[in-house]
This record gives structure tokens, C-alpha cells and sequence, in this order.
């Protein structure tokens, strides 16, 4: 029985570890490169989180704990210790599931911006960079742009981005 209420401590504190410095996932970014303008790649929430796996754990610890305690024979407590370990750790991924669908996301992408119309802020000479506003998101951006000709631009009017050359954006006439 001792067994069982160590690893539903050791899950239980993992929990809390998890709950203070944020959820990580166990293995996460191992081999992988970070583009800043890549789709955004992020799923959901993993099944092998530090936070489902520390309920796991838990389920665990406390069915065997329990099993044990009336002397259910050894396999069986440990069959059972895995049953609650696993709903346990199905019902805390369901959890973070259903919170995960609730989050909104704001990241703005440069492939997002193509197409969007906007005004001209900081006039574009010829040959030379200048601003426009857009909406994006519901959220008003300055962004710096050049013209696609490398003609001149006057202040308030209306541009496409075309593409995008580093953080300059590309931008025609309406």
C-alpha cells in the first residue's frame, strides 16, 4: 500500500509543479526548429503533459491505495491502480481539451496580412519606405511598407499588401 500512496504523491507534486511554473509537455521541442512565420503548429493540449500525466499518477497512487488497503491480491489492486490512473488521466485531458477550445489566438502571420487593404499613414516616396494602418484580427497595425513599383504613394490613400520582403510588406494601389 505504501507504494501506491508514494506515487500518488509524487503525482500529486508534479501537479502542483506544474500548476505554479506552467504545464509543459513531456519530450516537447526535442529536434524541432522554430519558424516565426510557420502556421501555427500547436494542436491542443498534449496527451502527455506534465499536468494529465500527474493525474494519471494520482488516479493511480489512490486506487491502488485503496485496492490494497482491502487486501485485493496484488495483480488486481495494480489492474485496478492502472483503470483509475487511466480515467483519471482521460478525464484531465478531456479537461484541458474543453479549455483549450475555449482560447483565442492573435497572432497575427505574414501570410494572414496578404491581401489586406489598408491606408497609407507615412507617405511612400519613390524608391523608398513608408507606413500603413490595416486591420488585422479586429486590431488596428502600423506596418512598414514600400510599393510594388517603387512609385510614389501619397498619405491616406488605399493600398494592398502584395507580399512581403523581410518586415517591409509589399503594397499596390486599390
Amino acid at each position: 500500500m505504501g507504494i501506491f500512496i508514494f506515487i500518488g504523491m509524487v503525482g500529486f507534486v508534479i501537479f502542483f509543479i506544474s500548476a505554479m511554473v506552467g504545464d509543459h509537455d513531456v519530450g516537447h521541442d526535442i529536434g524541432h526548429e522554430i519558424s516565426h512565420d510557420a502556421p501555427d503548429s500547436d494542436t491542443g493540449p498534449s496527451f502527455f503533459s506534465f499536468f494529465a500525466v500527474s493525474w494519471f499518477l494520482m488516479g493511480f497512487g489512490a486506487c491502488g491505495a485503496v485496492a490494497s488497503y482491502y487486501k485485493i491480491m496484488i495483480p488486481f489492486a495494480v489492474f485496478l491502480a492502472l483503470l483509475g490512473g487511466m480515467m483519471l488521466w482521460g478525464i484531465a485531458f478531456s479537461f484541458m481539451k474543453l479549455l483549450y477550445s475555449q482560447q483565442s489566438n492573435s497572432t497575427i502571420t505574414t501570410a494572414s496580412l496578404i491581401g489586406t487593404v489598408g491606408t497609407v499613414t507615412i507617405p511612400i516616396d519613390k524608391g523608398s519606405i513608408g507606413k500603413m494602418e490595416c486591420m488585422a484580427s479586429g486590431t488596428a497595425h502600423d506596418i512598414v511598407v514600400r510599393s510594388k513599383n517603387g512609385e510614389e504613394i501619397k498619405q491616406g490613400e488605399s493600398v494592398r499588401i502584395a507580399s512581403s520582403s523581410g518586415n517591409i510588406y509589399i503594397v499596390e494601389r486599390v
